[in-house]
């Protein structure tokens, strides 16, 4: 066995991602962790493979096909992955461009930012597991000082993440401002 700068990045590329892939399967993401262990293998075998057909200019159609399947087989499973969690970038973006807005102070851009990521998780089945974009729309309403709406919203959003701080903060505030004291500690 030769020990070559080529094994020995094949070996840092792998022992990284596979300690990326074990921090992964600690979170919510667990099968990209899963996936990313997987597609390390297949990945480096094809890789290799390929750089071994180039050197020995063996290119025989048998080897060329079994490389670019693993190298293919590879990369699929993570397109799906991107491709199925688009959502998310979206909904994402819109709550990032939400709290920009309320930071700028540009409450009814917010409020139609917030407005949109809620549809958008209403469209994809997932208003009732997602407090962030109510509490996002009771934020921007709370700033509008509508407070009787915002607190409509953080109720919806505290029925979803009863331990959301922010909101059960703000949702005090607004107890506390109508008289409520007891209620509102």
């Amino acid at each position: 066995f030769l020990f070559t700068l080529l094994y020995l990045v094949l070996l840092a590329s792998g022992m990284f991602i596979a300690l990326a892939s074990a921090q992964s399967l600690q979170t919510r993401d667990s099968y990209f962790g899963a996936w990313l262990i997987g597609a390390m293998a297949i990945f480096l075998i094809a890789f290799h493979e390929q750089i071994g057909i180039v050197a020995s200019g063996n290119y025989s159609v048998y080897d060329r096909t079994l490389a670019l399947i693993g190298v293919t087989f590879s990369f699929l499973p993570l397109a799906m992955y991107f491709w199925r969690e688009r959502v998310y970038i979206f909904l994402w973006r819109r709550l990032k461009a939400a709290n920009q807005l309320i930071e700028a102070g540009q409450y009814e851009g917010a409020l139609k930012q917030a407005e949109a990521a809620i549809k958008q998780c209403s469209r994809v089945g997932i208003e009732d597991r997602f407090a962030l974009p109510w509490s996002t729309k009771a934020d921007a309403l709370y700033r509008m000082r509508q407070y009787q709406k915002a607190a409509v919203f953080y109720e919806t959003a505290l029925k979803i993440d009863p331990k959301d701080s922010a909101s059960w903060s703000n949702l005090g505030n607004i107890l506390a401002l109508e008289g409520r004291q007891e209620e509102a500690l």
